[in-house]
């Protein structure tokens, strides 16, 4: 099996220093030795002296600073996160580790409780995003659902932002559409299906999702890209796991 030596944390983010810090805080509490790689295309700059700090240029995207943050690491494995996320005593990147190592699957993905702290007082939600591709009459859907269930986990054709692959593998699938600043997600995966990979959902791994915004923020990140990522899938529009279709817009700027 790898050693947690053999991955690195790859984190992309944008106006959110708070949410930033909360992370690898989380990070260093449960996992010190974990190498962290931080890709930042703020308008202020997030600089951190304790992790590896790649300087992008201003507002390039999520994909474009995932995709910089897989050519600059040297370890055979990544782990995806978002800045917004939180490690827990849940969060067991070495289950992930395991199954991607052993060649069971090519992603090995967690789980979200989404967090809202009211008071003295944290909630946290299941924040379920697995499941399954359906094509038909041009349209995808997304199906809350799995393809095989094994012991610690479940095959699948999507998962969260929060897995663990080996890194060639990923670079050899061209990474993310680095024309899709945002809306990345589904794209991503229907290239990972199309390609013949193996998706895992490990209901056990757990991070806790806070979804922070800011007044500096939130503009960028209400940017609508879905009609585009829609449109390089081959699909009229994506349906969300309720049915509901995803509004297909033209990519907007700010």
């Amino acid at each position: 099996m790898a050693e947690l030596s053999q991955v690195t944390a790859i984190i992309k983010t944008f106006q959110r220093p708070r949410a930033l810090e909360r992370l690898i805080r989380s990070i260093r509490r449960f996992y010190p030795q974990l190498a962290i790689a931080v890709a930042d295309d703020g308008f202020t700059p997030t600089w951190r002296g304790d992790v590896d700090y790649l300087r992008l240029a201003e507002d390039v995207g999520l994909s474009a600073g995932r995709n910089a943050l897989l050519r600059h690491i040297r370890t055979p494995y990544f782990l995806l996160l978002d800045d917004d996320l939180e490690f827990s005593r849940h969060t067991r990147i070495d289950c992930l580790l395991d199954l991607v190592a052993s060649g069971v699957v090519d992603i090995a993905g967690g789980d979200y409780h989404r967090c809202k702290r009211k008071f003295l007082f944290t909630r946290r939600r299941w924040q379920p995003f697995h499941g399954i591709f359906r094509f038909q009459d041009g349209d995808l859907r997304l199906v809350l659902a799995t393809l095989a269930s094994f012991p610690n986990y479940q095959l699948c054709d999507v998962v969260h932002n929060f897995f663990v692959a080996r890194t060639e593998e990923i670079l050899g699938l061209g990474g993310w559409d680095e024309e899709l600043k945002l809306n990345e997600h589904v794209e991503f995966f229907v290239r990972v299906h199309r390609r013949g990979m193996r998706v895992a959902y490990c209901a056990d791994v757990i991070a806790r999702h806070w979804m922070e915004r800011s007044a500096d923020y939130t503009p960028y990140r209400d940017r609508d890209f879905t009609g585009l990522a829609a449109m390089k899938i081959g699909v009229r529009r994506v349906n969300r796991f309720d049915g509901q279709p995803i509004a297909s817009h033209s990519p907007q700027t700010v």
